[in-house]
C-alpha cells in the first residue's frame, strides 16, 4: 500500500474501524511504504503508527529502504497479520 504520505491517517482509521467491529483487519499480509521528510508530521506519528500496527497483530518480517527517491525518506515494511494465538490470521472475507 502506497498512499503517498496519508498512512498516518489511513492506518489508524482502518484499525479503529475493525476494532469497533471487534474484528482483526481482514488481510493476511501487507506491504506498506511509509513516507517521512522535513514536511512530514512529527517522527512520533511514524513511531505511533508502527506501534499501532504491532499492537493490532501485524508482525514485521522485512523492511527495505526505497532508494528510488530520497533514500532515507521512504521505507517499506512487510507485515504478516497474526491472531491472538500467534497464528497467521485467516480472514473470512479478505479486504479488497
Amino acid at each position: 500500500m502506497d498512499v503517498e504520505g496519508a498512512q498516518f491517517e489511513i492506518l489508524p482509521a482502518l484499525v479503529a474501524h475493525y476494532a469497533a467491529l471487534n474484528e482483526n483487519v481482514p488481510v493476511t499480509q501487507a506491504k506498506i511504504e511509509y513516507h517521512h521528510s522535513a514536511d512530514s508530521p512529527p517522527m512520533t506519528d511514524l513511531v505511533n503508527t508502527l506501534l499501532l500496527m504491532e499492537e493490532s497483530g501485524f508482525r514485521t518480517f522485512s523492511t527495505q529502504y526505497n532508494v528510488n527517491g530520497a533514500p532515507w525518506n521512504f521505507i517499506e515494511y512487510s507485515y504478516l497479520n497474526v491472531d491472538s494465538t500467534g497464528r497467521l490470521a485467516q480472514p473470512e472475507t479478505p479486504l479488497q
